[in-house]
């Protein structure tokens, strides 16, 4: 599937600690968002157009949302 240069950039940071929580502020701050309503609207909608596209392919998201802390990645990946 492809991805955008942010979708890539997120995945990144998820399965560069995997099964643990990234922190939504990290994200916020490292994908370069404003730590704001603004900027966590913005995180929301990649998350959510991510995980149409992982849904588009018949395989279910491995991204798991932790309520008002942050996201985790929960399975492996293969990038070719």
């Amino acid at each position: 599937m492809q991805l955008t240069n942010k979708e890539l950039d997120f995945l990144a940071l998820l399965v560069a600690v995997p099964n643990a929580v990234v922190p939504r502020f990290e994200l916020l701050t490292r994908l370069g968002y404003l730590p704001n309503e603004s900027g966590h609207h913005s995180l929301q909608s990649l998350v959510n157009r991510l995980r149409k596209k992982i849904e588009l392919h018949n395989m279910q998201s491995p991204i798991l949302t932790s309520h008002g802390v942050g996201y985790t990645f929960l399975d492996d990946i293969t990038v070719e």
